[in-house]
Formats: C-alpha cells, sequence, structure tokens
C-alpha cells in the first residue's frame, strides 16, 4: 500500500524534473527525452536510476541551449542550480524510504529544511540580480566575485565546524563523534 510521504517525495522529484526540463528554455528532442525519462526513473524506481539520468539529460539540455560558448541568464543558472540540489536530495531520500514506509516527522522536517533554504538563498540571489543595475563587468570582475562567494561559503563551513566542536567539548564527547 503507497503512503502518501513516500508519494510526496516522489512528487517533489518530479516537480524538480519538470523545472529541470523547462529551465533551458530550448526543448531539443534528444536532451529532452533523456531528461524526461530520467526523471521518470527516478520517481518510479530511485534505488536502480537516483538522478543520474536525469541530472546528464539536464547537463546536455542545458548545453545545447546556451551553446558551448554561450552563458544563460543569472536567474536561469541559479533555478536550475537549485532545482538539480532539490531533485538530488528528494531523489537520494525516495531511494532510502520504501513506498508503504511510514515516516518519522523529524524525517521530514530534515529534508524539508534540507530543500527549501536553499530554495529560499536562490530566490534571494535571483531577486537581487534582478534589483541590480544590468552591468557588464571583465573575466577579472567575474573572478573576483566568484573568489568572494568562496570564501564566504568556506568561513561559513569553518564556522559550523567550530561551533560543532565547541559544543561537543562541553558534553564531554570528542569533536569528531
Amino acid at each position: 500500500m503507497i503512503t502518501r510521504v513516500p508519494a510526496a517525495i516522489r512528487a517533489v522529484v518530479l516537480l524538480a524534473g519538470i523545472a529541470l526540463v523547462l529551465l533551458p528554455g530550448a526543448l531539443h528532442p534528444v536532451p529532452f527525452a533523456v531528461t524526461a525519462v530520467g526523471v521518470a526513473a527516478a520517481v518510479v524506481a530511485p534505488r536502480l536510476a537516483g538522478s543520474l539520468f536525469a541530472t546528464i539529460g539536464f547537463v546536455f539540455a542545458w548545453l545545447a541551449a546556451a551553446g558551448w560558448s554561450g552563458s544563460m541568464p543569472v536567474d536561469r543558472t541559479i533555478a536550475a542550480a537549485a532545482a538539480l540540489y532539490v531533485l538530488q536530495v528528494s531523489a537520494a531520500l525516495a531511494a532510502c524510504v520504501p513506498i508503504d514506509a511510514r515516516v518519522d516527522s523529524a524525517v521530514l522536517i530534515r529534508w524539508a529544511r534540507q530543500c527549501v533554504l536553499p530554495v529560499l538563498a536562490a530566490s534571494a540571489f535571483i531577486a537581487l540580480d534582478e534589483a541590480l543595475p544590468q552591468r557588464t563587468g571583465t573575466a577579472w570582475y567575474e573572478l573576483a566575485g566568484l573568489s568572494g562567494v568562496l570564501l564566504v561559503g568556506v568561513a561559513g563551513l569553518y564556522a559550523v565546524r567550530r561551533r560543532d566542536a565547541s559544543i561537543a567539548r562541553m558534553d564531554g564527547r570528542a569533536p569528531d563523534q
């Protein structure tokens, strides 16, 4: 018997897959077919296929829509990254949860948090990109911006690891447990 929670997880996989089909803009037959079959496989048999074929099809569709030397708009790129993330996380959870399983609410809350927070952050970046005036920069400005984003990410990871280590020391545990 199919229960609601595993069906909802697979529905999220399907919605993320539909977003991946629509985001490149141009529908090319072969990448579209590979993405659609990959999404269907991820929904029906997540343990066997996972999200691999959907991701491969999407990458080919993205390259076909943008061209080898072109680039897509920032808002589509960020939305595609968020959709890929949701697809990966949800397909992994769908692979772990049998279709007739009863799922604890703590698992659902953690999964929802893992899916919603990056999507909200992507929405904020898209809104910021739309609000800023359109300027074209040099490759050095783009490299500096990418380096800044990476440094902020590394600093955030370092802060989280440091916080977890201090909490573990207060509990009397070793930091890596």
